[in-house]
This record gives structure tokens, sequence and C-alpha cells, in this order.
């Protein structure tokens, strides 16, 4: 019985690290993993500062242009993330060391899947709105 209780309580240490690990590795590679920045301004990644500077200021073809294709790139991340997420839900929910009923982590899984599915429609959104102006500025 001792025997059986260590080897659970294990298993959930072994779970959590398990889990860190792939939240670490996954931010990781996500940040190594990117493709190249074009020289291109209009394809290049805004940075924080840049993205809400061109929010407040955009009036040219050229703004609402940079701005859709920021969004279009943003919603292909976050359909990315959802996607990986709904992945280790899938696998949580096979897994064979622990009950998934009882683990958050398939809960956890599907919420984080759910809400970058949510934020890839709205980034998509943003990008046709966006796109719809620079087309009226021709």
């Amino acid at each position: 019985m001792g025997k059986d209780i260590f080897q659970r309580s294990w298993s959930r240490r072994t779970l959590m690290s398990t889990m860190v690990g792939i939240a670490v590795t996954t931010v990781a590679f996500g940040q190594v993993s990117s493709p190249p920045v074009p020289a291109s301004n209009t394809h290049r990644k805004l940075s924080h500062k840049e993205l809400k500077d061109l929010i407040a200021n955009a009036k040219t073809r050229e703004d609402h242009l940079r701005l859709a294709a920021y969004y279009r790139a943003e919603a292909n991340r976050l359909r990315k993330d959802a996607e990986e997420h709904q992945d280790l839900a899938t696998a949580y929910a096979k897994g064979e060391l622990y009950e998934p009923s009882k683990s958050g982590a398939l809960q956890h899984c599907k919420q984080f899947a759910d809400f970058f599915a949510h934020g890839a429609s709205e980034a998509d959104q943003l990008a046709a709105e966006h796109q719809k102006l620079a087309d009226h500025l021709k």
C-alpha cells in the first residue's frame, strides 16, 4: 500500500514536471522557429509601440495594409497555438498515467485551444476591416 501511494505521488510530480516542460518548450520553440522577418516594411513584425502608433494614426492605404498583414499573421499564429493545445488535450485524454477527469491538464488545454481559436477569429475580423479600409483608399 505504501508503495502504491509513493508511485501515485511520483506520477503526479512527473506529470507536473512534464506539463511545465511542454509549456516552456512550446514557448521557446515558438520564438526560435518563427520565420525570418522580411525586409519589406509592410510585412515586418511590428513592435507593440509601432502597432499602437499605427492603430492610432492609420490614414493611408499602406497603413491599413500593414495592419491587415499584422492581424492575418496574428490570426495564423493563434490558430497554430489553438491546434497545439487541442493536440495536447487529445494526448491528455488518451493518457494512462492518471485519470483525465481528475486532472486539470485536460481542461486547461481545452480552454486554451478555445481561447486561441477565438482570438484567431477576432484577428481575422480585424484584418478584414483594415483590408476594406485599404481597398476603399485606392
